[in-house]
Parts: C-alpha cells; sequence; structure tokens
C-alpha cells in the first residue's frame, strides 16, 4: 500500500480503513490479499479499470434498503460482469432501522449497517463503484439544504465511499459529493442533488443543484 487512512466516530464501534495503491499494472485478474497477524482473512479479485478503453459495460443501482436485502440480485449483477457500478442515490437508509436518533452518530451507524448487510460488499470479485446520493443517504425523506447536518452529511458518504482522486486519475471532484470522469469517449457525471435543493415546489433558478455545483457541471462539458 502507499497509504492508509482510518477513519471512526466516537461512540460507533464500526471502524473505516481506506488503503489507497497506485502504480498497479496487469491486463489479467490481481488479487488482494489481507491479514491479520500473519493469518489470511480475507481474499479478494479484481482487474483494473481502464479509462481509454472504448467499449464499457457498466450497471446502475439504486434505492438499496437493507431491510429488504436480496442476496441473489446482486450475485446476479456480479456474474453479468459489469466494468464498473454507478451507485445513483439511496445506497443507504439512513432514516430507517432501529432508533429515532437524527446526527452525525445515525449517518455512521447506518452507513456501516448497510456496509454489513449488502451482498455486493462481500462478493470475492471486486468491482469499481462510483456513488452520488438521494435524500435517503443524505439524511431523510425528500431533505434538502434545510437539513441541519448537511456538511456531516457530507463528511460521512466521502469517508465510507472510495473516491479519491488522488488515486483515480479519472476521476473529478466537484462540490458537495458530486464527481465525474471519463472511460474512454463517454463522460460521467454524478451530481449532488440535496445540498443545495429547496424544499419541494421551489421556482429559483438554482433550486436543484444550486448555481455553485451548475457552474461546475457546465465546466465539465465545456
Amino acid at each position: 500500500p502507499e497509504r492508509e487512512e482510518t477513519f471512526e466516530l466516537p461512540g460507533q464501534p464500526a471502524k473505516i480503513t481506506k488503503v489507497y495503491f497506485s502504480q498497479l499494472v496487469g491486463s489479467g485478474p490481481l488479487t488482494l490479499v489481507l491479514e491479520e497477524l500473519g493469518r489470511e482473512v480475507e481474499v479478494r479479485e479484481f482487474h483494473l479499470l481502464n479509462p481509454a478503453q472504448e467499449r464499457i459495460r457498466f450497471a446502475i443501482c439504486s434505492c438499496m434498503d437493507d431491510e429488504r436485502h436480496t442476496p441473489e440480485i446482486w450475485q446476479d449483477l456480479v456474474a453479468q460482469d459489469p466494468d464498473f457500478i454507478i451507485f445513483a442515490g439511496d445506497s443507504v437508509y439512513c432514516d430507517s432501522g432501529d432508533g429515532s436518533d437524527v446526527g452525525e452518530a445515525r449517518l455512521w451507524r447506518r452507513f456501516a449497517e448497510a456496509r454489513a448487510t449488502l451482498e455486493i460488499y462481500f462478493s470475492k470479485k471486486l468491482i469499481p463503484i462510483f456513488f452520488t446520493w438521494d435524500d435517503h443517504d443524505f439524511g431523510s425523506n425528500d431533505a434538502g439544504r434545510s437539513f441541519p447536518y448537511v456538511k456531516e452529511s457530507q463528511i460521512n458518504f466521502l469517508r465510507f465511499n472510495a473516491m479519491e482522486p488522488s488515486n483515480c486519475s479519472m476521476l473529478n471532484r466537484g462540490p458537495g459529493v458530486s464527481s465525474s470522469f471519463v472511460i474512454g469517449n463517454q463522460q460521467f457525471i454524478l451530481m449532488d442533488d440535496r445540498s443545495w435543493r429547496w424544499a419541494k415546489g421551489a421556482k429559483d433558478r438554482y433550486a436543484h443543484w444550486g448555481k455553485e455545483q451548475e457552474d461546475w457541471m457546465w465546466s465539465r462539458m465545456a
């Protein structure tokens, strides 16, 4: 590994360790082996995503309620062998599950519970995933800029998801949790539709994405 980062939230048992690699090469499958005290505990296989490839196969996923989890759906998706996956929103339902608390602890706990439940995170075959969010993984049903934990939710989302441009040359981070990436001759722009969103029915020019983010989007398309 080039470097490692560990994140935790006081009072929460789950921790996140991000491990960064660079200069990986090879056209065939690579193997990631995790060891603890000299004992092998996890083995995963993956292929490198080639940003120059012109023909791509990808999957788009949303609305992944861990309380209605069906492992076979994910097993079938992996068997289809996509080059990458886009999680387009509601990969976590922060406003469901036990308890009625709202805040950093709940955001962290629900993301950790989803990671410990959804079959895709246990697949022996690793597939790159690009993320954005919608209201439920933002924090609450139909929530927007008036949600009291906007900044905390952004930090939580980016810590749980692997969206680090320093080790992904094709990735460009935008405002909030937005991002863009180019593969072959296709650009994908994943917008943050919650951090600047006004209440339902708002008619303001920038009521959905906000001016800063919309300007960033146009700059990526120029």
